[in-house]
């Protein structure tokens, strides 16, 4: 396993009541009699990065664990682009015989499991060290993110991997953060046991069906593993729920620092790729473009980051196979914010703009040393621009400087532009000179088509 550096270790377990619990761990001896309950805990005193180390436990019983180490632990959770294999990913063959050269990444995949209330425990699951023949099954973008991390910090990486494809966002938070939620009020109209009466085959219920499900059963039981912090890639099944996404994102955020007890720790997530467009491209009517920009609200939490992954997807795939530049893009967010590099990590993204006769000028944030195009013919695509009327038109876009001029000839009093706004526009192409691509953005505030969609319990 790994263990988190430069914090209390807490450690627990299961004995007889009354039974004396002894743990050596390095040069520590800590000892606990195990109370009424049969549950015990103890918090070893904080330890460096380093190992492989040896725990020991005593009871009535001695259990050994061996190949120990102490270094940084990150949670990895969301939907299927998070659980994706590194093996099914591009270059898979190449990085998996690589894979020996860092055996100090390890991972703990959560088994895919419900529960009606918060669990304590798993009822399996195992640390698997990275070699060729276990690091195919590791979350590609934890694996590929952990490895650069390791690289250029040379500290064990832990991931513990706690995601289900297909899932939705609401199925992860507590039910107490459910009840405090003015958004969320009067959602448990019916308790899980009254709501599976209603289900012919209450054995297959899905985690979408009710919510916390998740939580309870593959959160709750490692609350008490101290963490660097979490990676989180999820939204593609809140599509048609995105406006309230912008509330049950931050709900998530702040729940799980809450349940945590660790304060603002790093909260670091991918933005939805490009997927095929099932909708029409433009004129307002995008849910994965407003999935999007209710994932970017969350960056007003404290310690968060977003990766941008627009340009990395498939149009006939939802699970693009890029995802070593996901894992490059967050390792880029968590050196600069928690490791103290002073490395960019972030493409352009929209500040302000102005409107001169029948343009629009763009300014930004994050231009780093310039804009680019990676369009060969250096070619902006992507923008759009509307007038009174809110009909989109694509637009022809120029960079200027640390700016970008937009401007389409039939709109002659433009009030709206938009960029990335699609379910999929992996061709839009502006980014930084340090490779990291523009986050989409809208600079109207018109509804969407998803505002009115809710979250129920049916």
């Amino acid at each position: 396993m790994v263990l988190q550096r430069n914090a209390p270790i807490p450690v627990w377990g299961w004995a007889l009541p009354g039974e004396p619990v002894t743990i050596r761990f390095i040069n520590q001896t800590a000892r606990v009699v195990t109370p009424r309950s049969g549950k015990w805990k103890i918090e070893l005193k904080p330890e460096k990065a380093g190992g492989p180390y040896l725990m020991k436990f005593y009871g009535a019983n001695e259990i050994t664990l061996d190949n120990v180490l102490v270094g940084d632990v990150w949670v990895c959770s969301g939907q299927s682009n998070m659980e994706w294999p590194m093996r099914l990913t591009n270059d898979a063959p190449k990085q998996i015989s690589e894979s020996q050269r860092y055996p100090m990444i390890r991972q703990f995949k959560v088994q895919d499991m419900i529960a009606d209330r918060p669990a304590a425990d798993f009822p399996g699951g195992q640390w698997d060290v990275n070699d060729s023949t276990k690091s195919g099954n590791f979350t590609a973008v934890g694996y590929y993110f952990a490895r650069i991390i390791q690289e250029i910090e040379h500290i064990p990486i832990g991931l513990i991997n706690a995601s289900w494809g297909g899932t939705n966002i609401e199925t992860w938070i507590s039910k107490d953060a459910f009840e405090s939620s003015p958004e969320y009020k009067g959602l448990f109209t019916k308790t899980f046991s009254e709501y599976k009466k209603t289900i012919p085959d209450s054995t297959s219920i899905s985690p979408n069906e009710y919510p916390s499900l998740l939580f309870n059963a593959m959160i709750n039981p490692i609350l008490p593993y101290k963490i660097t912090g979490v990676l989180w890639y999820q939204g593609e099944s809140n599509a048609s729920r995105a406006f309230q996404y912008r509330t049950a994102f931050p709900l998530l955020i702040n729940n799980w620092r809450e349940k945590w007890k660790q304060g603002d720790f790093p909260f670091f997530f991918v933005q939805l790729s490009s997927f095929i467009n099932q909708e029409d491209k433009i004129n307002n009517v995008s849910s994965w473009a407003e999935l999007r920009e209710a994932q970017a609200t969350a960056l007003r939490l404290p310690n968060t980051g977003m990766a941008v992954s627009i340009d990395l997807g498939d149009p006939k795939d939802i699970h693009p196979r890029k995802k070593a530049e996901v894992g490059r893009r967050l390792a880029a967010i968590a050196l600069n914010k928690v490791y103290g590099n002073r490395n960019t990590f972030s493409g352009p993204v929209y500040k302000s703009h102005v409107i001169e006769g029948s343009r629009v000028i763009i300014s930004f944030t994050n231009v780093d040393s310039g804009l680019i195009t990676k369009d060969k013919y250096n070619y902006l695509k992507g923008f759009e621009v509307a007038g009174q009327d809110q009909l989109f038109h694509y637009a022809k876009a120029q960079i200027q400087g640390n700016k970008v001029v937009v401007f389409n000839d039939s709109v002659t009093l433009p009030v709206a532009v938009r960029y990335g706004w699609a379910d999929d526009d992996s061709e839009a192409n502006l980014f930084n000179f340090r490779d990291f691509p523009a986050a989409p953005f809208r600079t109207d505030a018109w509804p969407g088509k998803t505002e009115k969609n809710k979250y129920r319990i049916r």
